[in-house]
């Protein structure tokens, strides 16, 4: 029994952690640091785990003493050192994200962290080389090279640009955007469950080319202004939204995903940074839109778990979305319908050691929120109502010709198939010309369904014996032709013999007219002249006979002669 039981508590385990809801992923990526501090290190054991020592004062001290050391250990999804590439970084974040958006899903991939953290660096990139590219110019390249890969049809994607700056939003990609011109207020309502945005323009993007020229020209039109902690701090909140919207082949349904990445605004201590004026107040709103987003995250966190015990035992089941134009944007994003990922950014510094303790404390409430991420799949009316006319059209045509045939099959009264045609015939009912012309075109592929443009159900029989006879036709003209090929390839073998036979020939008469000699002075080949030497013993009979001949006289006279002789006879001898 006890077996049992564990048996069956392992298996509920199982099958909650299968049906959970994706939490939100956080990562921690550290900045360069001049100073290196050795409270906050990360080894090679735990290297998802940064252990950050901080000395506690009387207040954190559980004994009401101060000086005594504690150590903190927050865990993350990844951490990514000093040294990390931007490169790093969209493969382990980018990446994902981007798959998912691909699929359907909403997605978002938001920074946090103080000012000069590196906040801007990871979502923008940097403007000195090619390799800073950050995640924004990196994501919308993959998302378009990753797209022309795949078999979709009416793809549509557009592109969305804003601003939060002082609590009010604006739009980046106005058409009146400019350095002296103005940027247009965008304005955000609740709209049931989610939020409605007006006044904000949606550019179509259908190339990499234009999606990125929209992103520069949101850059340039950002606030950007410089501090003693940060020489270009962003002043402000951005979000840039990419939306696709696109259906695959042979499917009923739509998809339609949205991607978000969100760069905000670093928070900072006004006694460190000693902000007056302008910034004074610009510092104000920004801290007071994280404080609305880290109530928010307290509320999900405090929904989220199972005993709520630290709401006073109650659940809580209010999350306040309205109290900063921010969290109603990420209102999706933050336990809503939407797959998240948050990049924290901290600094190792001595001087800013509490702010990047309470980045990774802000980090870790995070993690523990739950979305109800799912796909974005509708039902396309066109399509669904473009495919149930084309039946409604198939249906009517067989109901017309089933009516036909039983009307005909009424009026036959019980004859035979070949006096009802031949009754047919005699009426002159069947229009034959249009019958051909009909089974001409379906059988070139040019008609579908030739039975819905037959008017009369008995010209049917018809067109099925013009069918019969092109069949037959066809198989004719078929075997004539195969017929052809035989004979042409006997004939083609024919020619072959004869052509060996031809050579065959030739090869014996050139061999004998190498063999021969020809006459002289036409065409005859010069013989060199052989020495007394190289001739040897073989000699040809003219030159025994004439050295015989030379032997028995012995007058000049007569030598001169037979020398004379002696080079016509073989000469005569040739001839």
């Amino acid at each position: 029994v006890v077996v049992v039981v564990v048996f069956v508590c392992v298996f509920a385990c199982v099958l909650l952690d299968c049906f959970k809801m994706p939490s939100i992923a956080t990562y921690l990526r550290i900045r360069p640091s001049k100073k290196r501090n050795d409270n906050f290190e990360v080894t090679e054991d735990e290297p998802h785990v940064l252990k950050a020592k901080v000395v506690a004062d009387k207040l954190t001290s559980r004994h009401g003493e101060g000086g005594a050391e504690m150590v903190h250990r927050f865990k993350y999804a990844k951490v990514f050192p000093e040294e990390t590439s931007q490169e790093e970084v969209f493969n382990t974040v980018g990446k994902k994200v981007c798959d998912r958006f691909l699929e359907g899903y909403n997605c978002t991939v938001f920074a946090y962290g103080q000012t000069g953290s590196g906040k801007t660096f990871t979502i923008e990139g940097g403007f000195k080389q090619f390799a800073d590219r950050g995640l924004l110019p990196r994501c919308l390249a993959y998302v378009y090279d990753t797209l022309q890969g795949m078999d979709v049809d009416n793809l549509l994607l557009s592109v969305t640009y804003l601003e939060i700056y002082n609590d009010t939003a604006y739009d980046l990609l106005s058409a009146s955007s400019g350095v002296s011109a103005r940027l247009p207020k965008v304005t955000v309502t609740d709209h049931g469950t989610s939020v409605k945005v007006q006044n904000l323009s949606t550019h179509p993007a259908p190339t990499v080319d234009v999606a990125e020229n929209l992103m520069f020209m949101g850059r340039t039109n950002r606030t950007v202004a410089s501090t003693s902690m940060n020489m270009s701090s962003s002043r402000s909140h951005s979000i840039f939204t990419i939306t696709a919207s696109f259906k695959r082949p042979g499917s009923d349904t739509l998809v339609r995903a949205k991607l978000n990445l969100v760069d905000l605004a670093g928070s900072e201590r006004v006694a460190k940074s000693h902000a007056v004026g302008q910034q004074l107040k610009e510092a104000r709103h920004i801290n007071l839109s994280l404080h609305y987003l880290q109530a928010v995250i307290i509320a999900l966190q405090q929904k989220g778990d199972k005993a709520g015990k630290r709401g006073g035992g109650v659940q809580k089941k209010y999350v306040p979305y309205r109290n900063s134009i921010l969290t109603k944007l990420l209102r999706d994003s933050l336990g809503g319908n939407c797959l998240t990922a948050m990049i924290a950014t901290i600094s190792t510094a001595p001087s800013n050691a509490q702010e990047s303790i309470s980045t990774c404390r802000f980090s870790q409430r995070v993690s523990l929120i739950d979305n109800d991420a799912r796909k974005n799949e509708v039902l396309d009316d066109k399509t669904v109502i473009k495919r149930l006319r084309r039946r409604i059209a198939e249906l009517n045509a067989e109901l017309a010709v089933a009516q036909e045939i039983a009307k005909e099959a009424q009026k036959s009264g019980g004859k035979t198939g070949d006096e009802t045609q031949q009754d047919d015939e005699d009426d002159g009912e069947v229009d034959r010309p249009k019958c051909s012309k009909l089974m001409k075109q379906y059988i070139h592929g040019h008609l579908r369904d030739p039975l819905a443009a037959i008017p009369k159900a008995h010209a049917i029989r018809y067109c099925f014996d013009i069918l019969r006879m092109m069949v037959l036709e066809q198989r004719q003209h078929l075997d004539e032709l195969e017929a052809a090929v035989e004979e042409g390839m006997k004939s083609k073998e024919q020619l072959r013999k004869l052509k060996q036979q031809f050579g065959v020939t030739r090869a014996r008469m050139r061999n004998l007219e190498s063999s021969n000699i020809g006459p002289s002075g036409y065409g005859a080949k010069k013989k060199k002249k052989r020495t007394q030497q190289e001739s040897g013993p073989v000699k040809s009979k003219s030159t025994t006979r004439s050295s015989i001949t030379s032997s028995t006289r012995s007058s000049s006279s007569g030598e001169k002669k037979n020398k004379q002789q002696r080079g016509k006879q073989p000469q005569q001898q040739r001839r």
